[in-house]
């Protein structure tokens, strides 16, 4: 799959016997953080609410990228599809919005930078039932938990709790 990226301009540093370049290769996504002027979210009755998809179409609109597949995202009763509110200024970018967005639905963005297109599926991949193939393993999809890891990380380390682990039982 291709992809584009944009590089920053390299950044030159001197030492008494080496020098080395810096060059940051950014996802063409990060356009996105510019702001979006007049960006109003209504519907017809002039509520700031709609669906993932809706949402997604009126914060993308002028951008110049466009939704992809937007997973139907369901309320507890598995029928009505979720609808909700979402506020934007003049300071908030569409990058910052999208992200407002994920949380709402619970769900994470994927930026395809070959046609400028937003996908916005589930944080638990096992919760869409339809076209999923869940393993015979995972009897119940939440509890299933996806780490994302961000960028700038220098360290991390895992700490095993065994406070309530039981090594005798009689």
């Amino acid at each position: 799959e291709t992809d584009w990226y944009l590089i920053s301009e390299p950044k030159i540093n001197h030492n008494t016997k080496a020098k080395s370049y810096n060059v940051v290769a950014g996802h063409i996504s990060q356009l996105l953080k510019t702001k979006n002027l007049n960006l109003e979210f209504s519907d017809d009755e002039g509520n700031n609410v709609g669906t993932a998809e809706q949402l997604l179409t009126t914060i993308l609109d002028g951008t110049g990228w466009t939704a992809g597949y937007v997973a139907p995202f369901l309320e507890d009763d598995g029928k009505t599809e979720k609808v909700r509110s979402i506020v934007a200024s003049a300071k908030t970018g569409a990058f910052m919005l999208i992200s407002n967005l994920c949380e709402k639905f619970e769900a994470k963005p994927l930026y395809r930078g070959e046609g400028r297109i937003v996908d916005i599926v589930p944080l638990n991949p096992f919760s869409e039932v339809e076209g999923s193939d869940i393993p015979k393993e995972v009897l119940d999809g939440e509890n299933v938990l996806e780490l994302h890891y961000g960028y700038n990380i220098s360290e991390m380390s895992r700490t095993l709790n065994t406070e309530n682990l039981v090594t005798r039982l009689y």
